[in-house]
């Protein structure tokens, strides 16, 4: 495989770097924009529209640019290195996926039109208490009564919730399955609270809200869902190992600039040896998210599947690596929170989290291990 950019894909790798790289150029300007609501910064979310990034993964009919899964990861790796508090992996990735794979004609122009022009911020709420990154909904349920839908339950943690214009919401059908709808977000019950990352959720209480059906009224999307949390476990990854390489960087410069004993850290051997085995760590991650993105790029759902719990699982050890080893090697510093190794550790784990963290996709790799053949021994 050739994992080398083209000239475009390297233009749009140092555009956003550019673009964010300003926004967040120390570390400080990232504390002050997610202490203040929204908790992300419009401006950036505007010039990331006018770069056309926000547009990246939809069709030009709905609006966008049309690019492809190599694109859309050179983006997220950018904002992974800034750990960018812009929502663009639920915004864009997530909850716009899901527009673009359900929505009617006239709903994916409209609702990714303005997405894409950054006119509008869209929340997936699809996780609900007690749920563990399932495909289905059960606490919100969809009832229909002439012609109209209405949706009733608890969803929660909805990332940037409160924020959101527009709501894509899961719910139990009435026959069945699940169903997806759009919802004002003015119209549920929201409850704004700040996450341990720095970032935004919210309690979403629907109470006989109206809500529009997303595409087909009650036809079950149930593998639509499956397939674009897929889709965002491989941007996921893609945000990690951007995250990943700054925290690795960044502990690598500390330990050759912080003295000890009057020399500095680096010239003890030891040190250098879990600075080398997070680096290991970082390869190896990196491989498997590069792996999985070209294998999102065939457009093989199934292998798609496959190769998302590989490379999340690959990269949920390695942010537990990287991350515990970043801030061991800084001692008592790297936990304060004026410095960033602390918040890039605690990104990390938010994205291990969102869709999966290891043991899930352990086990969901556990679970298909009855396909492979057996080998038979040697003579």
């Amino acid at each position: 495989m050739d994992f080398t950019y083209d000239d475009e894909q390297d233009a749009l790798r140092d555009a956003v770097r550019g673009l964010v790289g300003r926004a967040y150029s120390d570390f400080e300007q990232r504390r002050q924009t997610t202490k203040a609501d929204p908790g992300f910064s419009e401006k950036v979310w505007t010039q990331l529209a006018e770069m056309g990034v926000l547009g990246l993964p939809f069709s030009e009919d709905d609006g966008g640019v049309g690019a492809g899964p190599v694109e859309i990861s050179i983006v997220a790796q950018e904002l992974g290195r800034v750990i960018a508090p812009e929502p663009y992996l639920t915004s864009v990735v997530l909850a716009g996926g899901l527009v673009s794979a359900v929505g009617t004609t006239e709903q994916r122009g409209e609702v990714l039109g303005a997405l894409s022009a950054g006119e509008s911020v869209l929340a997936l709420a699809h996780d609900e208490p007690g749920s563990r990154w399932s495909a289905s909904a059960g606490a919100v349920t969809a009832a229909e009564e002439g012609g109209s839908w209405t949706l009733s339950g608890v969803k929660e943690p909805v990332v940037h919730g409160a924020r959101a214009d527009l709501l894509v919401v899961s719910a139990a059908l009435p026959d069945g399955g699940t169903g997806l709808f759009l919802v004002e977000g003015s119209a549920a019950e929201r409850t704004d609270y700040p996450t341990y990352d720095g970032g935004r959720a919210a309690k979403v209480t629907f109470s006989g809200t109206a809500a529009t059906p997303l595409g087909e009224a009650g036809r079950d999307v149930t593998a639509s869902i499956a397939t674009v949390q897929d889709i965002g476990r491989i941007m996921a990854c893609n945000q990690a190992v951007g995250a990943m390489e700054v925290a690795l960087r960044t502990t690598t410069e500390y330990l050759k600039s912080r003295k000890q004993f009057g020399v500095p850290l680096n010239t003890f051997q030891a040190l250098n040896f879990r600075a080398a085995d997070m680096y290991v760590s970082l390869e190896l991650a990196t491989s498997l998210t590069q792996w999985a993105t070209m294998v999102l790029a065939t457009g093989d759902a199934e292998a798609t599947r496959d190769a998302a719990h590989r490379a999340s699982l690959q990269v949920s050890r390695a942010s537990r690596h990287v991350g515990q080893e970043a801030i061991q090697l800084h001692g008592g510093i790297g936990m304060t929170a004026e410095y960033s190794v602390g918040s890039y550790v605690s990104v990390l784990t938010a994205l291990e989290r969102l869709l999966g963290d290891g043991q899930h996709h352990l086990s969901a790799l556990a679970g298909g291990i009855g396909d492979y053949g057996s080998i038979d021994p040697l003579p």
